[in-house]
């Protein structure tokens, strides 16, 4: 079993490593060109910089894996629970998106980045507002002050991710995980619902946090007004200062201190 094994920077081309259990392993900057990984499990290992040219990850979990600057454009990845990074230049993406928002919709077009490997990607400061991330891979990526209005980040993974002073308003993150996550003064109020001719309508709409995993995160000074908070889990986080006035706290769990 090579679960959890210090593999980093190891020499392991033309390996075969048919069914092997290397869940949580480390084989950042590994040299692993032409080695047969098929049907193994990889599954929360740190891939980060590994060389995987003419590699067989036919049917190979890489579930919660760091996949971060590895191409696997030369690798078999068929069946295997591998989401690559979008085939677009994710600048190009982006830089659309912008163009939308600034346009007020005339010209660009929405993000569309569903389910893609962002893993430690510099998002900070962007006006992402409406953009499709949900199922995307978002460990550790930077979105300090990024602007993620009624974007839909559902089922997300945003482990350790820094989102300080991000505005997350009525943002749907339900499901997704951010535990660890730093959101130290980030907005995740509800959003004033406007009309075509940006005039508010009057109706709110709430960030959608229903069974976010919040374990760890750090929340001191969010706000949370409105939230939609029902079965988060919230178990070591700091919510020191937070606003969580009208929040929907209905089955979310805290440390037994804060219940």
């Amino acid at each position: 079993m090579l679960s959890q094994t210090d593999l980093s920077g190891a020499g392991l081309s033309g390996a075969d490593l048919t069914n092997a259990n290397l869940a949580n392993a480390d084989l950042s900057g590994a040299k692993l060109e032409s080695a047969n990984f098929s049907d193994a499990n990889l599954s929360g290992a740190d891939l980060s910089g590994a060389e995987v040219t003419d590699c067989n990850f036919t049917n190979t979990d890489f579930t919660a894996a760091t996949i971060a600057n590895v191409d696997f454009e030369k690798a078999d990845t068929t069946g295997s629970k591998l989401t690559k990074p979008p085939t677009t230049s994710l600048r190009d993406l982006l830089a659309e998106h912008v163009k939308l928002i600034d346009t007020g919709g005339r010209e660009g077009a929405r993000a569309e980045l569903a389910g893609a490997a962002l893993s430690q990607m510099d998002l900070s400061g962007l006006n992402l507002s409406g953009a499709d991330f949900h199922g995307a891979i978002l460990d550790h990526a930077n979105l300090t002050k990024s602007v993620l209005a009624m974007a839909d980040l559902s089922g997300a993974d945003l482990r350790e991710a820094t989102m300080t002073k991000a505005v997350l308003e009525g943002i749907n993150l339900s499901n997704a995980n951010l535990s660890g996550a730093d959101l130290r003064e980030a907005e995740l109020s509800a959003v004033d619902i406007k009309d075509g001719a940006g005039v508010s309508t009057g109706r709110m709409w709430p960030a959608n946090l229903m069974n976010v995993d919040f374990s760890g995160a750090n929340l001191s000074k969010a706000d949370l007004r409105g939230a939609n908070l029902t079965g988060a889990n919230l178990k070591g986080a700091d919510l020191t200062d937070a606003d969580l006035t009208d929040a929907n706290l209905n089955g979310a769990t805290f440390d037994s201190a804060a219940e």
